[in-house]
């Protein structure tokens, strides 16, 4: 929240000094990945809660958004690794840590229940999850080098660039297969309703 709110007040043409100033600080860094670990696992659930509203067959958005959900739950356990790996010293209750490492869903048990999905909503969804993906992307970037730097030996240098390439790599194909659907949608019919009732 601390590093959201202070980058939300930055202009544009300082944003990337901005974040490096903020990150310099190496224990409030370590734990940022910490809170992006527990938003990896709340953004798999709202995927998991969309995808309960939606027919099987709506544009093959259920297994596009499954997919992205198990990939969130993924990448939960990525950023608790990366604060193993580099920010080891800094100590974390056990009951947090549980709390933390537990907070990630599961798709297993996905099962569509009566929903109120319309088109318009799905759209809006559809867009806020492209813009928070281009977001993390950026930032993971930007954090990637500022990572390396506090890494306190090459094994875990290696180790964390190695984990952040996969992030970054997996936000980038969110951003494209997000922006595809979006693109569907323009082009697709425009009426409204609720497409949770309709085939396609």
């Amino acid at each position: 929240k601390r590093l959201c709110e202070s980058l939300l007040s930055t202009r544009p043409s300082q944003f990337g000094e901005r974040f490096r100033e903020i990150t310099s600080d190496r224990e409030y860094f370590g734990r940022q990945h910490l809170h992006s670990a527990v938003e990896e696992a709340f953004g798999a659930k709202r995927l998991i809660d969309i995808v309960s509203e939606l027919p099987s067959e709506f544009l093959g958005l259920r297994d596009k958004l499954l997919r992205h959900a198990d990939e969130e739950i993924a990448h939960h356990s990525i950023f608790i690794e990366i604060f193993d790996t580099v920010f080891s010293e800094f100590s974390l209750d056990d009951r947090l840590r549980k709390q933390i490492v537990d907070c990630a869903p599961s798709t297993q048990s996905t099962e569509p229940i009566a929903g109120e999905m319309t088109r318009t909503i799905l759209f809006m969804e559809i867009a806020q999850i492209n813009i928070g993906e281009f977001r993390n992307l950026i930032q993971l970037k930007l954090a990637k080098p500022i990572l390396e730097a506090h890494a306190v030996d090459e094994e875990s240098r290696h180790k964390a660039s190695q984990l952040m390439d996969g992030l970054i790599s997996d936000e980038g194909g969110h951003v494209y297969y997000t922006a595809r659907i979006l693109e569907e949608f323009i082009y697709a019919d425009q009426t409204d309703g609720n497409i949770s009732t309709e085939s396609n």
